[in-house]
């Protein structure tokens, strides 16, 4: 137990300030820090050192608020949710937003289909918002390594979407 309460000491702000990143929420950071923490203490024998501790905390946390995402998904009228929204919606607008969030799901659903690591550094970049740094630490490699892999799961995203339009 003592080894663990050292490895939150260690951790707790780095994982704080990482998950706070992803959500720009205080309290869901805090509450998905202390579910993490909670995880790795759990699985602590799975811990296999082939990274630093950091790392592999900081994956449990992306899991776990990927995981917030899936279950506490939100159904929002269309612009209702938009602070600039007052009032009513042109149909123009209406059709656009519909668009967007359509063509939003079919990225997310072709992601979701691409080999674990573009598709892990592209959510990582597109809805956890992480600059390549946190990426690159996450995954205990470099931050070129990060924007080159981001880059590849975009041209496989947009090769998929190409033949998916063609359909």
């Amino acid at each position: 137990m003592g080894d663990f309460e050292e490895i939150y000491r260690i951790n707790k702000d780095l994982l704080y300030k990482f998950i706070l990143k992803m959500c720009a929420n205080e309290s869901l950071a805090e509450e998905l820090a202390q579910e993490t923490f909670f995880k790795a203490f759990v699985h602590t024998n799975e811990f296999t050192g082939k990274c630093k501790i950091s790392t592999w905390l900081c994956q449990i946390a992306k899991n776990e608020y990927f995981n917030y995402l899936k279950k506490n998904k939100r159904i929002v009228a269309l612009g209702f949710d938009d602070p600039d929204y007052h009032g009513s919606l042109s149909f123009e607008d209406a059709y656009y937003r519909v668009e967007c969030k359509e063509q939003a799901k079919i990225i997310l659903d072709i992601a979701n289909e691409l080999p674990s690591i573009y598709k892990d550094v592209f959510l990582e970049k597109i809805i956890g918002d992480l600059s390549y740094s946190d990426i690159a630490i996450i995954h205990a490699k470099s931050k070129s390594w990060a924007r080159v892999t981001f880059y590849r799961a975009k041209q496989k995203i947009l090769e998929r979407m190409e033949t998916y339009e063609k359909l």
